[in-house]
């Protein structure tokens, strides 16, 4: 899922990760836009299912009765907002699971995002806690990352982007392992050239240092 329209050529993979599986969700949801003067909230919330493929490629897993919701605060700072958010659902049909168990996942969610003229910043921090004894492993993880565009001119933009990834891990079963630390560094410097609305060129370099590579899992 390469965008034409991102800074660089796919969104921060410490929060969206390395492939964009899930599109939308078979439920409902609810949003309501609340004015307060100079400010304004945006609130939504959901409640639905949805499946995404694991990491043997082939395998879909299965969520039923996911629920969760947001609040965007806009302030009068105009193209300045501040999010919050929150999610929590179980997934079924894991690999390697026992089919009556569900993996229970709750994540928590900040983000700041600022669109100016000629400048523009984002940075997302995500939480998410998962695993069960009786799955064999708990985990809790912090991702987040910090990006800033500066728009030379209207066809020309350098970005840079700093992402981590922070996981604590403790495995029982098959076999006992533990993990703290950072798991993934992501460092990247770029520049886009879209001479035309049609037409968008992008030269980046990452400077990455981790356990993953971006086409497998982590060798845990």
């Amino acid at each position: 899922d390469v965008g034409t329209l991102l800074p660089l050529y796919r969104p921060p993979v410490a929060v969206y990760g390395d492939q964009f599986s899930t599109e939308t969700v078979n439920g409902a949801m609810v949003g309501r836009r609340i004015p307060l003067g100079a400010w304004a909230l945006d609130v939504e919330a959901f409640y639905g299912s949805w499946d995404f493929v694991q990491y043997d490629l082939a395998t879909y897993a299965h969520v039923d009765g996911g629920y969760g919701g947001q609040v965007w605060i806009h302030t009068p700072i105009d193209g300045l907002r501040v999010g919050v958010a929150g999610l929590r659902y179980a997934v079924g049909n894991i690999v390697g699971a026992p089919t009556d168990l569900e993996d229970d996942h709750r994540i928590w969610i900040a983000s700041l995002q600022g669109e100016f003229t000629r400048f523009s910043v984002r940075s997302e921090w995500f939480r998410a806690d998962a695993g069960d004894v009786n799955l064999g492993y708990v985990a809790k993880g912090d991702r987040y990352y910090a990006q800033a565009v500066v728009n030379v001119t209207d066809w020309l933009g350098v970005v840079g982007q700093a992402e981590f990834e922070d996981l604590r891990l403790d495995v029982t079963a098959p076999f006992a392992f533990s993990f703290d630390g950072n798991e993934n560094r992501d460092l990247a410097v770029g520049v886009r050239y879209a001479p035309a609305p049609n037409l968008v060129v992008k030269l980046e370099g990452h400077a990455f240092r981790g356990y993953r590579i971006e086409a497998g899992a982590p060798p845990y």
